[in-house]
């Protein structure tokens, strides 16, 4: 799944465009200047609320009259704003306006586990990736009746009481995005 978002605004004269895109499960920051003359670096920030900004990486400025820019970063979840802040020489800043990057993948759910515990009739489901909608489909393939719900905006651990479970194989199905991971249990 990609997300693009573009801005464009001015400091000092200086013209700024700012995008970002998911690009094989790494997000990927792009902007352009012109002029680049009085910039000292540019701090790339993220924030996961909107609210809260972080500091996930610096690029220092080229000092020509324009140049392009890009920046990969770590998504640390499947959602996040992205915004820059421009340092000048002389300590005068200027933030941009955020941009907004989904970055969810198959990778997401590539270390999620699922465990049942038959003395308490529980499920616990770990490993998950953070901050994300996941859609569980617990299903007795001969029964067909199957339990369904979503962990919303999941922690990386995740417990579920269903009760008691009749005895057969069932096939539980995790859904992140475009990722998908199946698991299989054999009850008797």
């Amino acid at each position: 799944m990609i997300a693009l978002l573009v801005f464009c605004g001015s400091f000092s004269g200086q013209e700024v465009s700012f995008s970002g895109a998911c690009n094989d499960g790494k997000v990927d920051l792009f902007w352009e200047t012109n002029p680049d003359i009085n910039c000292d670096y540019f701090c790339v920030e993220r924030s996961f609320n909107f609210i809260n900004f972080e500091t996930v990486g610096i690029v220092y400025s080229s000092g020509k009259s324009s140049q392009r820019y890009n920046f990969e970063a770590d998504p640390s979840g499947s959602e996040a704003w992205y915004r820059l802040k421009q340092v000048d020489f002389d300590g005068a800043y200027k933030l941009f306006e955020p941009v907004f990057v989904i970055c969810a993948g198959s990778s997401d759910l590539e270390t999620a586990n699922v465990f049942y515990n038959s003395s308490s009739h529980h499920f616990v489901f770990e490993n998950l990736p953070v901050g994300v909608d996941i859609r569980v489909m617990i299903v007795n393939t001969e029964m067909l009746q199957p339990i369904e719900f979503v962990i919303l905006k999941s922690l990386s651990r995740y417990e579920m009481y269903p009760g008691e479970l009749f005895s057969g194989l069932y096939v539980i199905k995790l859904e992140c995005g475009a990722g998908v991971r199946t698991f299989k249990l054999l009850l008797e």
